[in-house]
């Protein structure tokens, strides 16, 4: 079975490395769980994430700055105890979401942290 976003890749070692082939379909994750938003007078993926104590929302968060500074992409993100709210965008391109927002996303997504996590629709 295909990967069902065309925009999936594999992230291993938090480096974006190829598009998901079919037969490693338990590796695919989409970037479902983020949502395109209105966001600082440009556009975002966002989405808003619930862990099951403070402890788990910053390791997932540390997870996250990992992938982000292999990928030389930051989110802009916010962490209220075991809530944690990402926004991807790119400054340099006018505040609009990009190939490079897709990709850590994508990345993000694939995160076991991430799949354990409630997703917000707030």
């Amino acid at each position: 079975m295909l990967c069902s976003n065309p925009l999936s890749y594999v992230a291993a070692r938090g480096r974006i490395v190829q598009p998901c082939p079919p037969f490693v379909k338990r590796l695919c994750y989409d970037a479902r769980m983020f949502k395109e938003t209105d966001y600082q007078g440009g556009r975002a993926l966002a989405v808003n994430l619930q862990f099951k104590d403070f402890a788990a929302a910053f390791a997932f968060m540390q997870e996250v700055a990992a992938l982000a500074e292999r990928m030389d992409h930051h989110p802009d993100w916010r962490n209220v105890y075991h809530r944690v709210s990402i926004w991807l965008s790119s400054h340099d391109a006018g505040n609009q979401v990009t190939e490079r927002d897709r990709r850590l996303a994508e990345a993000i997504a694939a995160l076991p942290s991430a799949q354990a996590a409630r997703v917000l629709e707030d």
